[in-house]
């Protein structure tokens, strides 16, 4: 639980920090930047959690970055009432971001001699789709 809670503190900072840096905008652009500072956080957190190699904790928090943006960036294409303040994006970003994060996971969590070749499927998996 005390690692839970640790995720969930930095992820809350991240939070803070995104809504800090557009001064609570509500464009695409503040959003998605929320979302990246935010998803950064959490990934950052979550990786350190699992434990893997720096790499791997580097991956996974640029993974989870991008996939907490393009999550707003989904939403902030269909939401038609954001200046109510979400903190987090709605069901199409939702889906998005748990696509993302659900193929890369399993990538970076495989136990292989080298970071570098699961980095290097990873990057690949991801300019194949």
């Amino acid at each position: 639980q005390d690692a839970a809670g640790c995720v969930t503190a930095v992820g809350g900072g991240g939070t803070a920090l995104g809504v800090l840096l557009t001064d609570a905008g509500t464009t695409t652009g503040a959003l998605v930047l929320r979302g990246v500072v935010t998803g950064a956080a959490i990934g950052l957190g979550q990786g350190l959690v699992v434990r893997r190699s720096a790499l791997r904790v580097a991956a996974w928090t640029a993974v989870t970055s991008a996939a907490w943006g393009l999550g707003w960036l989904a939403t902030s294409a269909v939401i038609v009432d954001a200046d109510r303040g979400f903190v987090v994006f709605g069901a199409s970003g939702a889906l998005l971001a748990t696509l993302i994060t659900g193929v890369a996971l399993p990538l970076l969590l495989r136990r292989r001699s080298s970071d570098a070749v699961a980095t290097v499927e990873l990057v690949g998996a991801a300019a194949a789709r």
